[in-house]
């Protein structure tokens, strides 16, 4: 059973629990190291997102985005719309990294994809299987530097639950194309996203700025609903 190494760069919500991405350390032999492959550790439950058990370090502490961790691993689920699941061997298969590492810059984490999966008979923050399967993308994360970017929340009344239900997108344009996208990164909701307005008040909004960014970690869902959706699960850089 192989152990990796990651520099995670994503811990966001997930059907009631989390998912958990990063960059492959692949080390050289004379101690420094460089990004290999991206690893999205999956559960063999549901849809593979992780319970809290499988998100908890051997201290009990929970893995936490830009820290490195090393993760044990069962095998690679081999599924071609994302293609960087592995499954975990289990609950407490994380473990701090014990040699030092230095983070690096943040622009050593910026991608260039020609595009976002785009499907042209499609809103933008979805593609259908089968323009997937045409695509072969070939990755299913990606770390990209938007051109804009800007926060919106709301509130909205969920008829299944009959309960309000709070709502966060990101706003963003790359590559000259405008996109909204769910927000899925619990850190950055509960930091920005304030106060929450009510059911039927206007949505509100933040612009995002950093001297450097910031840098959205974007994630390509298992097919819900007739779709893949695109969802803005971290948002890096902003101090």
């Amino acid at each position: 059973m192989p152990t990796k190494t990651i520099l995670v760069l994503a811990n966001s919500l997930k059907k009631g629990g989390r998912c958990i991405a990063g960059r492959e350390v692949v080390w050289l032999p004379d101690g420094r190291w460089h990004f290999g492959p991206w690893i999205r550790p999956v559960s063999a439950h549901g849809q593979g997102e992780l319970d809290h058990e499988e998100t908890i370090k051997e201290d009990g502490a929970q893995v936490q985005v830009m820290e490195f961790a090393t993760v044990a691993l069962a095998r690679n689920e081999n599924e071609p719309c994302q293609p960087e699941n592995w499954v975990i061997t289990g609950p407490r298969c994380w473990s701090k990294l014990e040699r030092p590492c230095k983070l690096p810059p943040m622009a050593a984490l910026e991608e260039h994809p020609a595009d976002l999966w785009i499907d042209k008979a499609e809103m933008n923050d979805r593609i259908s299987p089968h323009r997937l399967v045409e695509l072969r993308p070939g990755f299913s994360l990606c770390v990209i530097k938007p051109e804009e970017l800007t926060l919106a929340w709301f509130s909205e009344m969920n008829m299944f639950k009959h309960r309000p239900q709070s709502k966060f997108r990101a706003r963003f344009t790359y590559n000259g194309l405008k996109y909204e996208l769910s927000l899925t990164d619990p850190l950055a909701s509960e930091r920005f996203c304030k106060p929450m307005p009510a059911v039927g008040e206007r949505p509100k909004t933040l612009a995002l700025k950093s001297a450097h960014g910031p840098l959205l970690c974007l994630s390509l869902t298992p097919v819900f609903s007739g779709f893949h959706y695109k969802v803005a699960a971290t948002i890096l850089g902003v101090e």
